[in-house]
């Protein structure tokens, strides 16, 4: 059963204490992913993300690694189409410090035009791994068909031109429009009591102010079913089949959930089932689902 407090400053807490474990993981999530970057920026919400780690007010990357690791600490961050979000896993001694460090990659980064720079020829090296698998590339097509004409088509880590266009500017911008308290939600798992996370948040947390936050809205495209065909020296065909669904709003996403289960999920799922084990015809096939705010999606795919 979980918990939740809202501070002053609209900065939102969940937890669920589990008894008798000895670590914890903790998260601060930012409503904000892909689909509110800015025109012709896309991929800035993931660059942001990256951005982070380079440098805070007191701390270089490499003080930022240490001190997580020196805690024996697991840390990662990872952007969606909606949302942001930056975690750490560790021992439950360790929580106080984890929090702060925790505070000080998504509150007090500082951006500067060298780390940035590293950081684009980082990323566009991870566009250019994208190139090289096609399981993950056809996803990415798969969105610009299903939701073109909107926020949602472009991919999340962005295309080697517009990571091109982002500057610093952009990124800062983008970090004081969205990590902002209203917009932000800390959450715990572990076995510390809510009201013992919630005081050590306020301190920290809770001195940044209240802002006038009003999240952008961003439209949904009238869907026109098509279909894309991409000729590239494969061994292998890839096939994504891709239907619009309901969003995770609707009571309708549990019932598309026992289908997704029946349907492409786990070894004995109709689609292994029938495709690999029965005619041998594939080596990978499963279905998945992928719901957002407004809208969702069903997808199959066969390699």
């Amino acid at each position: 059963m979980y918990s939740k407090t809202v501070l002053s400053n609209g900065l939102r807490i969940i937890t669920e204490q589990i008894p008798g474990v000895k670590s914890f993981s903790l998260g601060v999530c930012v409503d904000a992913g892909s689909r509110f970057d800015f025109d012709k920026c896309d991929g800035l919400a993931h660059f942001v993300e990256h951005s982070v780690f380079r440098r805070t007010k007191n701390k270089t990357s490499k003080k930022i690694s240490e001190e997580f690791e020196s805690l024996g600490a697991y840390t990662n961050a990872f952007t969606t189409k909606e949302i942001t979000c930056f975690y750490v896993r560790a021992l439950t001694d360790n929580f106080a410090k984890i929090l702060n460090l925790l505070y000080d990659i998504t509150i007090e980064p500082v951006f500067v035009d060298k780390d940035v720079n590293k950081e684009r020829s980082i990323i566009t090296e991870e566009i250019k791994s994208y190139y090289d698998d096609p399981e993950e590339l056809i996803m990415d097509f798969a969105d610009e068909s299903i939701f073109a004409n909107s926020a949602l088509a472009h991919p999340i880590i962005g295309s080697e031109e517009s990571v091109q266009n982002i500057t610093t500017a952009d990124i800062e911008r983008f970090h004081s429009q969205f990590f902002v308290p209203e917009n932000l939600i800390l959450s715990f798992v572990g076995d510390i009591p809510h009201e013992t996370v919630v005081k050590f948040a306020e301190k920290k947390f809770g001195n940044i102010a209240r802002t006038q936050y009003n999240k952008p809205k961003t439209e949904l495209s009238i869907y026109n079913p098509n279909k894309i065909v991409l000729d590239k020296d494969y061994a292998q065909n890839h096939i994504l089949y891709c239907k619009r669904i309901c969003p995770y709003s609707s009571e309708e996403r549990f019932p598309m959930t026992a289908l997704n289960f029946i349907l492409g999920e786990g070894m004995s799922s109709r689609l292994n089932i029938t495709l690999r084990e029965k005619f041998g015809m594939v080596y990978s096939v499963y279905s998945n689902l992928h719901f957002f705010s407004d809208s969702g999606v069903l997808s199959i795919y066969a390699g």
